[in-house]
């Protein structure tokens, strides 16, 4: 008997790529329907331009550039989109390439909620990564869950700080689930910070820290990493404040995003103090909305209400904590000095129970 097998071959179909919502994503059409924001009196220090000769694919890429770097400000190009993954999780990809960036290139999706008049979801690659230095192309991505209310969404590409970087092949699309990020998968008592021992620098900064004091006050006060004095590791974070009238909230600062909602958080951390006639400690902060946007303050609490360290201390354990409360889309820990003195901050931590 003989048998014939027939052998049938199904071709599969390719998967069709998701949808990109951009317009001009490779910036090959000159760049037309995307929009340059910056402060207009940091034109002589701050271009953002077209570039056909720095690519990674197509014709050309865009470009963000800071020779000054002296405002805190968000250099970026941005495109506003009225077509989006609503109610779903939308990634923001792009192929980026810096050269001596100081703090930190970054992708941002900003949802806006035209009834509201206000910011409803916020998501940069700057909330859990600093793009610094100088490297080649390297694909980048931030998730945001955007909200029903949305109805316009805004994508952003830019540069905080000294620096140049280069901006190529750029997607927002839908996606399932969001990217896994510290602060959501974190197990009861692990540690929602990064650099907590502030033993990671880049030059002039502490790796996942941003120092805050008044632009007035020059060198009077200083915020810097010691690598002196420490309570562990290598390295401590100092602020030092010589004018007898700053009574302002000097600090170094962490956003955690995506907040934990509904968990009870612990900020703790060792302090050491010299000469402080002012207050130090730690704060916790709960905001409804990214900072730019003038957010509401759900919940804030302050470790000065149970522990007030003056004069001159040894390393000294200090702890506050609450419950995140709903609506919270940033939450923010601040290591401060108020008022004369200096004070150092070691082994900080953000426990998740």
């Amino acid at each position: 008997i003989l048998l014939i097998a027939f052998c049938c071959c199904a071709v599969a179909e390719e998967a069709a790529p998701p949808r990109n919502y951009l317009q001009d994503p490779g910036f090959e059409t000159g760049a037309a329907v995307w929009q340059k924001v910056f402060p207009e009196d940091q034109a002589a220090t701050v271009a953002l331009a077209l570039d056909r000769q720095v690519k990674r694919s197509g014709e050309g890429s865009v470009s963000v550039a800071d020779t000054a770097g002296k405002v805190w400000a968000f250099h970026n190009w941005t495109q506003h989109l009225e077509e989006f993954p609503k109610g779903k999780w939308a990634e923001l990809s792009a192929w980026v390439k810096p050269e001596d960036v100081r703090y930190s290139a970054q992708l941002a999706l900003q949802c806006w909620d035209g009834a509201a008049k206000k910011t409803v979801g916020w998501a940069s690659t700057a909330d859990r990564e600093k793009i610094r230095g100088t490297g080649d192309w390297e694909r980048h991505a931030v998730r945001l869950f955007v909200p029903p209310t949305t109805t316009m969404m805004w994508v952003r590409l830019g540069l905080t700080g000294a620096g140049k970087v280069w901006f190529d092949d750029v997607a927002v699309t839908a996606a399932e689930g969001s990217l896994p990020l510290a602060s959501l998968q974190i197990a009861p008592g692990g540690d929602a910070l990064l650099n907590g021992g502030f033993e990671e620098q880049h030059p002039g900064l502490l790796t996942h820290w941003i120092p805050y004091t008044p632009q007035s006050q020059g060198n009077k006060v200083e915020l810097t990493r010691d690598a002196m004095i420490f309570h562990s590791g290598k390295a401590a974070a100092r602020i030092m404040n010589r004018d007898w009238m700053n009574r302002e909230l000097n600090h170094w600062g962490q956003m955690v995003a995506p907040a934990p909602i509904g968990r009870r958080v612990r900020l703790e951390g060792w302090v050491k103090t010299q000469s402080v006639e002012g207050e130090v400690g730690f704060l916790v902060q709960c905001f409804d909305g990214p900072m730019h946007a003038l957010p509401r303050l759900l919940a804030e609490v302050s470790s000065l209400q149970t522990q007030k360290p003056q004069g001159d201390t040894d390393w000294t354990k200090v702890s506050t904590g609450l419950s995140v409360p709903p609506g919270t889309m940033q939450l923010w820990v601040r290591a401060f000095l108020k008022g004369p003195g200096t004070a150092w901050f070691d082994d900080v931590q953000l426990v998740v129970e």
